[in-house]
């Protein structure tokens, strides 16, 4: 019950949190290959990520969430971002994540 409390939370609010991911990307020091992007593309990505979060838990469709992450991966490539830069997206994206669920009481870490 509360996992699918807390997607639905996290889709109903994925436009601030996205908002704040990209925020993050654009001014960090360890991104800085972002700044060149249309933070517009960056932020559909980001987007979708925490849109798709509760269809891939729900489903657990392993193919769908490598999909996305793989096209993610080439997109990116293409645009001459590097890998580690990347892997650091996730993290921030992750980050974030997680301080939302924190600061919203909807999980005890303890």
């Amino acid at each position: 019950m509360l996992g699918s409390r807390l997607l639905l939370l996290i889709q109903a609010h994925a436009g601030p949190l996205t908002r704040n991911v990209v925020k993050d990307l654009m001014t960090n020091g360890r991104t800085p290959t972002f700044r060149r992007l249309n933070p517009a593309d960056v932020e559909t990505r980001v987007s979708a990520l925490y849109y798709n979060l509760g269809k891939w838990i729900g489903e657990a469709d392993e193919s769908a969430v490598r999909r996305e992450y793989e096209e993610m991966g080439r997109t990116r490539y293409r645009e001459g971002v590097p890998v580690s830069e990347l892997v650091y997206a996730l993290l921030i994206t992750k980050h974030h994540l997680r301080q939302y669920i924190r600061d919203h009481g909807l999980v005890d870490f303890a």
